[in-house]
């Protein structure tokens, strides 16, 4: 018994003298810590250095359609960005091939004018009467990435667009039934869309390169002004006036971006 008593007390003794150096140790100031470095540190250095807060991108296809945009996508934090563009509209390089487009967006054409008693159906998209002028796209987009990958990877987008679209139709002459138009190009129209899109993107970064490509669809409000050919009966003199047009319709919103990163 006095054996296992004295054994007892040697444990205690032990546990408390380890317990006071563990808090001396815990305590002191100048104490050695070796740390081993199994290459995480340096991992984590590189990659805020390769990370990029801001990209400025474009679209190589967007002339084709007849806009351009440069943009600029700045990073909030890991998960959230915001990215802001502006360009020129003009004249599309595949001219009156994009009809297909109508199908989309639907008809341009107008049969219903309060303005004549006898009235001209109007081609809105005919491009052989008209000449299209320079005009404005802006473009805001908040960005909400879906992992925290800092720009790169998949995000969903809210997209808010503004377009201005400047054209110069041909007047007319003749009776409503046999008219034709003249040379020059002095009526003055406009478009004005504005757009609600959600998208879908998936971004790629490299070195200094980024790679971009989206999907998505929403709503466009359209206000124009436009030309309106009619005459008081089909044997009387062709007139043109403006016909403000609204209408509100449905969306396909996709392309492809690269990027330059800052």
């Amino acid at each position: 018994m006095k054996i296992y008593h004295g054994f007892l007390v040697v444990l205690i003794v032990f546990g408390y003298s380890t317990n006071a150096i563990g808090q001396k140790t815990k305590t002191k100031k100048n104490s050695d810590v070796e740390i081993i470095d199994f290459g995480g540190t340096e991992n984590r250095k590189k990659t805020r250095e390769v990370s990029h807060p801001i990209i400025l991108k474009t679209s190589p296809i967007m002339p084709l359609f007849g806009k351009a945009l440069v943009e600029a996508e700045y990073g909030i934090n890991d998960y959230l960005s915001l990215e802001v563009g502006v360009g020129p509209t003009f004249k599309s390089v595949l001219d009156q091939k994009v009809s297909f487009l109508d199908e989309l967006y639907g008809s341009d054409y107008y049969c219903e004018s309060t303005n004549w008693s006898y009235d001209v159906c109007d081609d809105f998209s005919d491009l052989s009467i008209r000449k299209q002028g320079v005009g404005l796209r802006f473009e805001l987009e908040p960005k909400l990435y879906l992992a925290s990958e800092a720009l790169e990877g998949t995000s969903i987008s809210l997209v808010l667009r503004y377009t201005n679209n400047n054209f110069k139709a041909q007047p007319v002459s003749g009776a409503a039934n046999s008219y034709t138009r003249l040379p020059e190009f002095s009526f003055k129209e406009n478009q004005r869309f504005l757009d609600y899109i959600v998208r879908l993107n998936y971004q790629t970064l490299f070195p200094k390169l980024s790679f971009e490509y989206f999907l998505g669809g929403g709503i466009r409000k359209e206000n124009s002004l436009r030309q309106d050919i009619g005459a008081d009966n089909a044997y009387s003199a062709v007139g043109s006036a403006s016909v403000n047009s609204k209408r509100s319709y449905f969306v396909l919103d996709f392309g492809m971006r690269i990027g330059f990163q800052l």
